[in-house]
């Protein structure tokens, strides 16, 4: 099956959901991202933290909700940058495409939020 970001986004929405339904259901161990980053958050007691990804990751609560809950604050950047990473993202991280230029400002986004 081929996932990309557009129906990721029903997809996390129903493993958070039902995630622990869903694991009875299943033998393998499902290892969620978000829980496997709170806890890594929480080993190394980080409490702000900056969230990059697709649009409906930045948006959306499945990530904010679990790291708020864990006392942890969550930065995104303004709407314009949100719009900017969702289309290098889905047009070129997801078809492989690396760009040495939309590297370095993913870099310069991200040491922005750090500032």
């Amino acid at each position: 099956m081929f996932i990309n970001s557009i129906n990721m986004y029903n997809i996390f929405q129903y493993i958070t959901k039902w995630r622990l339904e869903v694991q009875k259901q299943v033998t393998l161990l499902m290892i969620s991202i978000v829980d496997a980053t709170v806890e890594e958050a929480n080993r190394q007691e980080v409490y702000h933290i900056g969230l990059l990804g697709t649009k409906f990751t930045m948006e959306q609560d499945f990530f904010k909700t679990l790291f708020e809950e864990n006392g942890k604050c969550i930065y995104v950047p303004e709407e314009v940058t949100q719009q900017y990473l969702h289309e290098k993202i889905v047009n070129e991280l997801e078809n492989g495409i690396v760009n040495p230029d939309t590297k370095k400002e993913f870099k310069r986004i991200a040491d922005d939020m750090i500032k």
